[in-house]
């Protein structure tokens, strides 16, 4: 079974899991959006957008920023993949990649991450696995119970999210 839907973000603030304790409280939460994520472990998607898109997959079902997240934020110059044990925004571990033209105002860009066991990927290319473009090893995975989306502060995104 493949669901999809269309999300549209926008925020008006700066926040990033760096320094927003509420990360969460600032996401469309995917989840309300009828998407079943028991067992999913990974998720594609289609992004456009001119500034940075963020997904942020959280441990607690309720959106609770205070339990263990990651977030994969894709900027203009470079992306990163980050775990953040709690709400106090230090980063346990994160990882930094060049990007490689992610982003684009006028083209759906078709990306993917994954999760399993720990090992948090993105990709490009609607394959789950395939032209993986960073990674991060997390040595505390935990499961995957609510997805959130966001784009850069006063920029409209538009998502395709896909799951299966």
């Amino acid at each position: 079974v493949q669901i999809k839907t269309n999300v549209s973000t926008q925020t008006n603030d700066w926040v990033s899991a760096w320094y927003t304790a509420d990360i969460m409280n600032y996401t469309i939460d995917i989840n309300k959006c009828n998407l079943d994520l028991n067992g999913i472990t990974s998720l594609v998607f289609e992004i456009k957008t001119c500034r940075e898109a963020q997904v942020h997959l959280s441990s607690s079902d309720v959106r609770n920023s205070s339990e263990p997240l990651y977030a994969i934020v894709i900027g203009q110059i470079f992306f990163y993949i980050n775990y953040r044990a709690n709400d106090s925004v230090e980063s346990t571990n994160t990882e930094f990649f060049q990007d490689q033209n992610l982003i684009n105002c006028t083209v759906d860009l078709p990306l993917w991450t994954s999760w399993a066991d720990g090992e948090i990927k993105l990709g490009s290319g609607n394959v789950v696995g395939e032209n993986v473009l960073g990674n991060l090893t997390n040595t505390h995975p935990f499961e995957v119970k609510s997805i959130g989306v966001l784009t850069y502060p006063f920029t409209l995104g538009k998502w395709k999210i896909q799951l299966e």
